[in-house]
């Protein structure tokens, strides 16, 4: 989210002029998933909106500190941006109208929410309205992630390092299957792309460099293999049944 969604030009434009800034670094509460520690330069894994919703929370407060809206996991550069933007021009006046009291402030909200339930088919936002309905101008020490997370089904998600960056035991929990089957199906990506990078580099290459790229080839084609029979998804993630790793012969 860091360094990936929050740098993007649309939401940086957003947050700067519309919002006042904050975090708090939940490692270690009882509500987080799974996790395992990332390095400033790991690549950035596949994520689907609301992934790792008990890791992330992005809650958008009044300045007195009452509740206006939240957003549960990962969320895309235009979710994100139309969210806070929804938030900001739908909401946020309601919320600061100092003419009317918070009583009639909330119903106004919920109404509003209503109308947003009606028309939004995303899953994961809808859960996060529906908190939000219940919660709206709660004040921020009743925000609670564990209701909010609360009857999605998904259990404690996980976000690790793969392969040879993950460490043993360096995660908590077990990973879900549906999680794995998505990490396993990027793994495989990974390598045929790089298979396909070795080969470019076939023609070119002299004897030793040809012994080592056909030995890197096949570890390559053994790890695709097997990430290849436990994975439900691996053949719609490579669009092949061959593998990624052709073989290569010695031109004359």
């Amino acid at each position: 989210m860091r360094t990936a969604v929050l740098k993007d030009k649309s939401v940086g434009k957003t947050v700067n002029e519309k919002f006042v800034c904050a975090w708090k670094n939940i490692e270690g509460e009882s509500t987080c998933g799974g996790s395992f520690a990332h390095e400033a330069s790991d690549k950035a894994g596949f994520c689907s909106t609301g992934d790792g919703e008990h890791n992330t929370q992005i809650c958008v407060f009044t300045p007195d500190g009452k509740l206006l809206d939240v957003m549960a996991g990962y969320q895309t550069p235009q979710d994100l941006a139309a969210e806070l933007n929804w938030a900001w021009k739908e909401l946020a006046p309601i919320a600061g109208n100092q003419k009317i009291s918070d009583e009639v402030k909330k119903g106004m909200l919920q109404r509003t929410i209503d109308t947003r339930l009606t028309k939004t088919t995303n899953h994961c936002t809808m859960m996060d309205q529906k908190y939000v309905r219940e919660h709206v101008l709660d004040s921020w020490t009743q925000f609670s992630v564990e209701e909010l997370v609360k009857g999605r089904g998904f259990g404690d998600h996980f976000f690790g390092r793969y392969g040879e960056k993950a460490m043993p035991g360096e995660g908590i929990g077990n990973v879900p299957q549906h999680t794995q089957s998505s990490l396993d199906c990027q793994k495989m990506n990974e390598i045929s792309a790089e298979a396909l990078r070795l080969k470019k580099q076939w023609n070119l290459a002299g004897e030793k460099l040809r012994r080592e790229i056909k030995s890197k080839l096949v570890e390559l084609e053994t790890e695709y293999d097997e990430l290849k029979s436990k994975s439900k998804n691996a053949n719609a993630g490579m669009g092949r049944s061959d593998g990624p790793v052709a073989k290569v012969e010695k031109k004359d």
